[in-house]
């Protein structure tokens, strides 16, 4: 039984380079922090999450990703995934979450979602490198 599904973004739902691609590519261009990202979305990535949606439900299907977290919101918004920010865990999120206490404090914790045996992660990369 699957828990969770968590989608890697680069090279798995998208390519993103920091130079053109080219003549006769359907390049979706963005700039954030000073940089400008040309970005390729996979035709069937939007079908690839409606279907994990499906399988599991839309409040257990995610972003994972190494990328920082307003990189993932935008290509999230210019791909119109339209997962809420909660479902994106970014570079900023992975080992811990920081939550808030009570009086106004804070504290960290290792993050319960991520690390369910049950969860699936879909990347291009090797099983051996997705710990």
């Amino acid at each position: 039984m699957i828990d969770r599904v968590f989608w890697d973004i680069d090279e798995t739902l998208i390519h993103t380079e920091m130079r053109p691609f080219g003549e006769g590519y359907n390049d979706v261009e963005f700039k954030l922090d000073g940089s400008s990202y040309y970005t390729k979305i996979r035709p069937c990535s939007s079908e690839l999450v409606a279907f994990s949606r499906g399988l599991v439900g839309a409040d257990n299907v995610y972003i994972l990703t190494t990328a920082t977290r307003d990189y993932a919101r935008e290509i999230n918004r210019i791909a119109s995934w339209n997962f809420e920010h909660d479902h994106i865990f970014s570079r900023e999120d992975l080992h811990e979450h920081r939550y808030s206490t009570a009086y106004g404090g804070s504290t960290t914790a290792r993050n319960k979602k991520v690390g369910s045996a049950n969860n699936v992660i879909i990347d291009n990369l090797p099983s051996r490198d997705n710990w």
